[in-house]
This record gives C-alpha cells, structure tokens and sequence, in this order.
C-alpha cells in the first residue's frame, strides 16, 4: 500500500522567526541603557493586595544580590546583546541572583556569568564576594555560582509554577541599570512562551508585564506568599510591558544538575521536526496527521548514523506511536545516552525501521 512519497529537502526550509533579532537577555554592559521600562499604569492593586505586594517583596528581596561581572564581550555575548561592545576589550557587566541555599549556592542566568572571566557576588547587607561558577546550561539559560560566607547566608523559596494562572499578581526584583535593589509589580501575562534566543531557544517561558530592565538577569519573579515562581531572563526591546522568566519548577531541577554534575546531560537525537500539516499530509499522501516529519538532520549525529534523511516522517519511536513533534521530542528525553532505539518512519511510499543509539547532547549543539 502506498502511504507516502518523497518530497524533496527544499520543502522542508524552516522560516526563521523575526523575534530572533529583537530577543535581549538582561546582561547589563556599558554604554549608558536607554530609559527604564515603566510599570503599567492602568494596573491597580487593592489595599490588600498592595500589602501583601510589599510583604512578598520584603520577604525575597532579603534573598536577592547584585552580580558584577568582567568579561571579554565576543561570540556569544554580541550576538545576544546588541547593547555590547563590537570588540573583544573586556569589559563589566552587572546581573542579579537569587540565593539558593544557606551555604552560599546561588542561582543566575547562563548569559550573565557563561564568559565570566572574573565575578563579583554583593549581598544586600553589603557583603562582597568572589563568584565561582559551579556549572552553566546553556539552553535554559541558568548557571549556578558558589560563594564563601562566613555565615549562613538568607535564600529564597522556590513555589510550584505550575499552579501559577495567568492574571496572578507577581513581584520581579533585581538590580536594574546598577541602581541596588529594586521592585516592580505587575501581573502573569501568559505561559509557556517559547522565544529564539541567538544561536538556541528558550521555552516553556513565563511571560509577566512586570517592569524588567536590563541587570535584572538572573532575579527572581515571585508570587504574593513571596515565592519564587521564575527566573527573569528576557525582554523584547522597545515594547512595553514584555518580559520573560524560566519557571521555578525548571529552575530548580536544572539547579540541582548543575550543583550534582557542574551540567545538564540530555539525550540527542540531531533531527530538526515540525507537526504534519494538512498541506503535507496531501502531498505526501499520507493517511494520518500521526507523526513527526523530519525537515534537518544534523551531520554525524545519531539520526544521521542511522540514515534518517530530511522528508522522512517518524511514526514510531521505541515501539510507541508518535503523534506529533512535541511527543516525540518528549519521548527522547527519557531514553539514556547510550541506549538503542528502534525508530519506525514512513519514506518513499513505504515503512521501515531503523535502529538508533540516542548519545550525549554534544557541547554548543541545539535541544533537538
């Protein structure tokens, strides 16, 4: 029976997204920023909840520093922050954290401390220290660093940021533009943002129209019982009242790796997906929208070992039915680095299957 037919790789272009180029992370370098983004004036708080706004503030801001940093700004750093220099002079930039743990682990994005060559951590009691990355992901954009204190330090709770709803009130603390601790309000505008972020993706993200400036990279967003519920790591430039922050529940996980391991270690597959759409599945003729078509194969990864090709459309993975993109992404997630995978996939009006052994995400490679 024929169920499918080959289509060539020109059809599989992906269209690249045009927020790519207005995406900022919040690392704070030299020249002077433009003006602070206001908080929305037409969102009023109640008596009540303007009380417990100052008391969620009071209670994590006792939990937040101030991250000085110098770095060479090239690669990576450019190419996300269009603020920095076009040189390679080092030069500092400012970042916020949050304080995981009473012996000192603390919390930050990966953007901020990633091309660290010296780090500076202040405390809100004005305590200064040095700065020692524990370990970095880049696709979440989180590190850890580790301080030396001679006391236990204050942290912060992290909250369930499952359960947040969208139009909760939230609390964003930093240290914008180098000006010490500051506190903007405002409400959970949306979830499960994915943006482009240079040469990756973040996903999964909190959206909130709390006021967040560059330097406020790597604080916390809290809810009113005072809760971390995100990490700010994001704004579109020149649009009001946008801005991003990893859930808790990511942060926390990806927090714990990196203290354990000093990194995140995930499956790889190194195929490009996207759901069939309706205009495939007629070219293709395929009977179902079940499955996920593959429009990349990066060279020399697993995927290309096995000799799945671009236009190929996996229907099953390890024996389970795959539905979309999404699931099957999922669905490599689970498997370890290592092991073998039978991989089920509609080609050239036929079905076959091909044995895959899903490795180690290589160093600087994509979430695919």
């Amino acid at each position: 029976m024929n169920v499918g037919k080959s289509v060539g790789p020109f059809l599989w272009a992906v269209v690249g997204g045009l927020l790519g180029g207005l995406l900022v992370l919040l690392w704070r370098p030299p020249p002077p920023p433009p003006p602070p983004v206001a908080a929305n004036p037409e969102i009023v708080a109640s008596a009540g909840e303007r009380s417990r706004i100052a008391a969620a503030a009071g209670a994590i801001a006792q939990a937040v520093v101030s991250i000085e940093v110098v770095t060479r700004t090239g690669g990576e750093a450019r190419e996300l922050d269009p603020l920095s220099r076009a040189n390679d002079a080092p030069v500092a930039g400012q970042g916020s954290g949050v304080i995981l743990s009473p012996d000192g682990y603390i919390l930050t994005n990966h953007h901020v401390v990633g091309k660290a060559e010296r780090i500076r951590v202040t405390l809100p009691d004005g305590r200064s220290f040095e700065g020692l990355v524990v370990g970095t992901d880049r696709l979440t954009d989180l590190a850890v660093l580790k301080v030396r204190a001679d006391s236990p330090l204050p942290y912060a709770t992290f909250g369930d940021s499952s359960r947040v709803q969208v139009g909760d009130w939230v609390v964003a603390v930093g240290n914008p533009y180098g000006f010490g601790h500051t506190v903007t309000v405002g409400v959970l505008s949306a979830r499960e943002r994915d943006l482009p972020a240079g040469s990756t993706a973040l996903t999964g993200l909190l959206q909130t129209d709390a006021a967040i400036n560059p330097g406020n990279s790597g604080g916390p967003l809290a809810n009113l019982s005072g809760e971390v519920i995100g990490i700010n790591t994001a704004i579109i430039p020149f649009a009001r009242g946008i801005g991003f922050a990893v859930p808790s529940n990511t942060a926390s996980e990806v927090a714990e790796l990196l203290k354990e391991h000093g990194k995140v270690v995930r499956p790889y597959l190194g195929v490009e997906l996207r759901d069939l759409t309706p205009e495939m599945m007629e070219l293709l003729e395929l009977p179902s929208s079940r499955g996920a078509a593959v429009t990349e194969v990066v060279p020399g990864s697993p995927a290309a070992r096995a000799g799945i090709r671009q236009g190929d459309v996996i229907v099953r993975f390890g024996g389970q039915a795959v539905g979309s993109a999404s699931e099957l992404q999922d669905r490599v997630k689970t498997v370890a680095p290592g092991k073998r995978v039978q991989v089920a996939l509609l080609r050239e009006g036929g079905e076959l299957e091909l044995p895959v052994t899903v490795e180690e995400m290589p160093e600087g490679a994509e979430n695919r």
